[in-house]
């Protein structure tokens, strides 16, 4: 059975342009950590949006999706932001920290080195300049002169957010990634992207693949039926004269009535209901039946033993057809493999389909810290600034990324909470 507890919609939110600037500029790095590439896909495909030529882009973004060939690692297009480091990230973000009277000191003096941290790593050294007013008076008339500032710099320290491990040891990429690499779920997740794609992405993409094409083809759920043998327990395999539906127990006693395509999109309550109803109508069904003569031309039931069980294909004089079970598990590997060939990469997307349950309950934040400008902000899945009009001491943002901020400032008729 297929179990994921990611939903990859998850991935799908631009917070930043890059994979190391969401690392630096944003508290959303769970997934990052368990699903780099996927991220790092993710981020690759937003990119194709601002290219001269997106329609040309986006195409071949899927065309190396199905062979593997997106280039990742030390990608400008979604991994790396160009000419920048993460000490230079992490950098910008204790400055950002620091009062506006502040700047960082360095040890070789340029503010945007390496900052020297004190307290194991809670304190930046800093240095401040502090202004003096004072009346400078002519020195034969002291009522006439000038007021005069004086500036003069002092070495200090300033409070400051450790920063992430993730920080310090960056997750790196793979070089090349593709649909290979992904689990069901996400493939399914692109190939919903694409079927939703332009039209004219989608036609010039499966024209430019051609045979190579393994991911990006038709594809119906339905032919996962093909496999599911257990399903073959309905009323033409099942013993007629099992009046009560119960001989095999509930599972292979009563008559399957339900697709197993279609169970995994079906309620619990709506399968037990299901068949709780093909039980009640085949116990009737079956008990009619059982008073039918075995020979209409006769006006008595002929006695006797129990019809022996058919091994044809199809069974006489109502007799059903138990015997399909067994050809059907002698060919179940032969039918699997079939399938198997034909769908090639889509093959464990059809497994998922055809025999899933829904594990997508963790890793939806509430609310996301992102760093915009020199502040922390908080936002939510779609990047809309979070507001609230409970302004108490505590209602701030985080100063990991940034100085902090309050949500929101106070309007009477503000209703969001």
């Amino acid at each position: 059975m297929s179990k994921q507890t990611t939903d990859p919609h998850f991935i799908d939110i631009n917070l930043a342009t890059s994979l190391d600037l969401q690392i630096h500029m944003s508290d959303y790095i769970d997934l990052i950590t368990d699903l780099t590439d996927e991220v790092t896909t993710n981020l690759n495909y937003w990119h194709r949006f601002s290219h001269s030529d997106p329609t040309t882009s986006k195409t071949n973004f899927y065309k190396d999706l199905n062979n593997k060939t997106l280039k990742l690692k030390d990608s400008n297009d979604g991994t790396v932001k160009r000419d920048v480091t993460s000490d230079k990230l992490m950098n910008k973000n204790y400055r950002d920290q620091l009062p506006d009277n502040m700047q960082i000191a360095t040890s070789s003096g340029n503010k945007y080195s390496k900052p020297t941290l004190e307290s194991g790593g809670t304190m930046v050294a800093a240095s401040r300049n502090v202004k003096t007013r004072y009346w400078k008076g002519d020195k034969d008339i002291q009522s006439t002169g000038e007021w005069v500032i004086e500036t003069k710099s002092e070495n200090t320290s300033a409070k400051v957010t450790p920063v992430l491990d993730i920080q310090k040891s960056p997750p790196s990429p793979s070089d090349v990634f593709g649909m290979k690499d992904m689990s069901a779920w996400f493939k399914m997740w692109w190939i919903e992207k694409f079927n939703t794609s332009h039209s004219v992405i989608k036609s010039d993409l499966i024209e430019l693949l051609g045979d190579d094409n393994e991911f990006f083809v038709e594809f119906s759920e339905s032919v996962g039926q093909l496999k599911n043998i257990a399903d073959t327990y309905d009323t033409s395999t099942l013993p007629v004269w099992d009046v009560n539906v119960s001989s095999y127990g509930d599972t292979y006693s009563i008559p399957s009535t339900t697709a197993g395509v279609a169970k995994y999109c079906m309620k619990p309550e709506s399968i037990v209901f299901s068949d709780q109803i093909s039980k009640q109508t085949n116990m009737v069904y079956r008990k009619n039946l059982s008073n039918m003569m075995e020979d209409p031309s006769r006006d008595s039931l002929i006695t006797g033993t129990l019809p022996s069980f058919p091994g044809n294909s199809h069974g006489n004089n109502f007799v059903n057809d138990m015997q399909h079970f067994s050809r059907m598990y002698q060919n179940a590997e032969t039918v699997d493999s079939a399938i198997r060939d034909h769908l090639k990469g889509l093959y464990d997307v059809l497994t998922l389909l055809s025999d899933r349950e829904n594990y997508m309950i963790v890793n939806k934040p509430k609310q996301i810290m992102l760093k915009v400008e020199d502040f922390t902000i908080s936002v939510d899945m779609f990047k809309n600034r979070i507001k609230s009009s409970l302004l108490d001491d505590d209602n701030i943002t985080s100063s990991r990324y940034g100085k902090y901020v309050k949500y929101n400032t106070y309007k009477s008729n503000d209703t969001l909470g």
